[in-house]
């Protein structure tokens, strides 16, 4: 699976665009934490255990991107972009990373579009949806 930032793989081209797919972990911070962090911030340097929590969200937020990719027959994501946000109140925070990106399915340039298999694809019934935002979601707002 190709996952990216820019609007293309270099190299591929976009056979199919499948849908806007989606991602997020939260996490929440505790006190031993919280005080470990103030006494970094007090006689400085960094904080591997608030650094360590962000890795592994943003790691959790990226492969729920990617299953839910996968789930559409994807082989990219392109036009990924990750958010960093504070939830709830200073004491009891949490913190969440989400991540949005296309997924479409590519092929190398050159190659005919006939040599690509098909994957199966899951029917869209709300137990296959999970992190993907499907047009069908939006019907309620019109």
């Amino acid at each position: 699976m190709h996952l990216v930032t820019t609007d293309h793989v270099p190299g591929y081209r976009t056979v199919e665009v499948l849908g806007l797919v989606a991602g997020e972990s939260i996490r929440g911070a505790n006190f031993i934490k919280d005080m470990f962090a103030s006494l970094t911030d007090t006689f400085g340097g960094s904080s591997s255990s608030y650094e360590a929590s962000v890795l592994k969200a943003r790691r959790d937020a990226i492969e729920r991107l990617e299953h839910a990719a996968r789930q559409l027959g994807a082989n990219a994501v392109i036009g990924i972009d990750l958010d960093f946000e504070l939830l709830g109140r200073e004491k009891s925070a949490m913190m969440m990373v989400s991540a949005n990106g296309t997924a479409c399915r590519i092929a190398p340039e050159g190659q005919a579009i006939g040599d690509l298999a098909t994957p199966s694809r899951p029917s869209a019934t709300p137990d296959h949806l999970d992190g993907v935002i499907h047009p069908s979601h939006f019907e309620a707002y019109r």
